[in-house]
Order: structure tokens, then sequence, then C-alpha cells
């Protein structure tokens, strides 16, 4: 049973790969379409897209080229992907109500667990690296801005990873799993270190992340 099962998933993997091959935006998406566990509507798939997943949900919505997404469930709703994302691990990835992630970036879960990454309204930029294996939240309009940010694996600090509204995360910072930002109206300005808990609205920029301005 196991060899079939394992020979099934095979089959299924190289149909998705033939599909995302072919030429045109309507002919992706009848051909994906017609494998177990895909529903895609009213959307536009891009080229080379690898799917190594046992569910995926895609409805007006972008997906860009040269992605891969090995996830258990996919689901994107109203929202776009662009090019050249790894998307690797989680049982779940969900983004939905115009979320937008650029190119380049790397979604890790170390540790495949049932754990997941939601994001609401909000925006990755590109070559954002984020490593994890706990659940991560981003609520409405959490924005990371620039480039080479990071959330980074600490395995001493299992707790959800979580980001309340309205908060601007700008380049090169460094933050580690488990921190929750739990005001609404946090700007952490470019190099901060988050290692901690951030409680009050305001700003924040520090090597040593501390307050400088609340709200």
């Amino acid at each position: 049973m196991k060899f079939l099962k394992k020979f099934k998933k095979k089959i299924i993997f190289i149909y998705l790969v033939i599909c995302s091959i072919l030429p045109f935006n309507y002919l992706r998406i009848i051909f994906y379409n017609l494998a177990p566990g895909i529903n895609i509507k009213n959307s536009q798939i891009g080229f080379l897209n690898i799917f190594i997943t046992n569910q995926i949900s895609i409805h007006n919505s972008y997906l860009g080229n040269f992605n891969l997404i090995k996830i258990n469930k996919l689901k994107i709703m109203n929202s776009s992907l662009k090019n050249f994302n790894l998307l690797n691990n989680f049982y779940k990835f969900y983004i939905n109500k115009k979320t937008i992630i650029g190119s380049y970036n790397i979604f890790n879960n170390t540790k495949y667990k049932k754990n997941f990454f939601v994001a609401i309204k909000s925006q990755i930029s590109s070559k954002i690296f984020i490593e994890m294996d706990t659940n991560i939240i981003f609520r409405e309009n959490v924005v990371f801005g620039g480039r080479g940010s990071k959330i980074i694996n600490n395995r001493s600090n299992l707790k959800r990873t979580f980001f309340n509204k309205n908060i601007y995360v700008g380049s090169k910072v460094l933050i580690t799993s488990g921190v929750s930002i739990k005001g609404c109206g946090v700007t952490i300005g470019a190099c901060s270190v988050v290692n901690t808990d951030i409680l009050k609205p305001g700003k924040y920029f520090s090597k040593k992340i501390k307050l400088i301005n609340e709200k």
C-alpha cells in the first residue's frame, strides 16, 4: 500500500510539472483543476510553478513564475505571490484579502508539524527570509518593506510568532521566532534586532531593541 501511495504521488507530481509548462494561462488552469485536491478560479498562474501539495485553492489571485511550493495545504485568496519564492514544509500556508508577497523570498519550516503561516491584508517585499518551526500570523497591514529582513528559528521559544495590525518592518531587521508584536502601530527601523515581545505602539530602532517614541 505504501508503494502504491508513493507511486500515486509521483504520478501527480509529474502531471503538475507538465501542467506548469503549458503555454497559456487558461490551459494551465484547466489541466491543474483535473488533478485531485486542486481548485483554481479566476486567477493568473505563471510558468513553471512546482507544486508538492495535497490541496491547493487559488481564487481571484496572481501567482507568478518559478515558485517552489512544498506545503500540505496552500490557499491564496484575492492576493498575489510573485516570482522565485520558496514555500517549504508548512502544514498550511494561507494568504488572503489583498496580501502581496514579492519575489525571492524564503519561507522554511525547519521541523514539519501542523504549523501554519497566515497573512491578511499584508505585504512582504523581496529577499525576506523566514525560518521557523512555530505558527506565524500576520494580521492586517503588516509590511516587511525594504530587503534582507529575517525571522530566524529560536528553539528555546516555541510560542507562535505574531504581528498585530499596522506594523512596518524596515530592511535587514532580525526577528527571532516566538516573538509577539502586540501593539498596533509599530515601526521597526532598519537593522534592528527583535528578540522580545513588543507590547506598546511606537517607533523602535536599535541593535538592542528599545522604545524610542511611544504614540
